[in-house]
């Protein structure tokens, strides 16, 4: 059911980005994340931040004067690289890779400016869905586990909420730079109590301008 809402939204939005004063960009870029720990029984390093992939499209609708509401549908990756040390003293390095096909929704103000410049702060919440997720211990001789994001392997949970913020320099209404900051709200393993956080780095191109 929450699956088809998202669906339902993403369609009105994007039938207003084509019927509507709209502009619609393509992105692309980069993401660093890492996954905080809380302690387990055992002493749990902080995740380090890792390069992962993201990219998508971006919905710009207008709303007030210099307001704006985006919708930004697109893959998000997303995991990191820690340590743990166990009662044996032994320690052992795991690797962990999330995909997920997000839906952030954001609202913003642009800056005005007379030389088409414009500097844009947003900020909102998102939803996500995992997929295809995959985790292994370093030199291990064991096969990595994958499809991490299923029931049956008792790891990681499919749906992700959170909140993000984000800058961006657009320049003569054309093409930008944005950056932007996630976290997740509530836990994203279904044992244990993890959250993703990614600092996200992209470029952008409208394929439509009606400005």
């Amino acid at each position: 059911m929450l699956i088809k809402f998202r669906l339902i939204i993403f369609l009105l939005l994007l039938s207003t980005a084509i019927y509507g004063q709209t502009k619609v960009a393509i992105n692309t870029g980069i993401n660093f994340s890492n996954i905080s720990f809380k302690k387990e029984g055992v002493s749990t390093f902080s995740g380090v931040l890792i390069p992962r992939f993201n990219g998508g499209i971006i919905i710009q609708i207008p709303l007030e004067e210099n307001w704006f509401l985006y919708a930004s549908p697109g893959y998000s990756g997303k995991g990191t690289n820690y340590g743990k040390v166990l009662s044996t003293g032994k320690k052992d390095s795991f690797k962990i890779r999330l995909n997920y096909v997000e839906l952030p929704i954001s609202v913003g103000y642009k800056f005005p400016s007379d030389n088409q410049k414009n500097l844009i702060l947003s900020g909102g919440i998102f939803g996500g869905y995992g997929f295809k997720g995959k985790m292994w211990i370093t030199d291990s001789p064991y096969p990595p586990t994958k499809q991490i994001h299923r029931k049956k392997t008792d790891q990681y949970k499919r749906l992700e909420f959170g909140f993000n913020i984000s800058s961006s320099y657009e320049v003569n209404n054309t093409w930008g730079m944005k950056i932007s900051f996630s976290r997740s709200m509530f836990n994203i393993r279904r044992s244990g109590n993890e959250r993703n956080n990614v600092i996200g780095f992209s470029l952008f191109y409208y394929l439509k301008n009606n400005s």
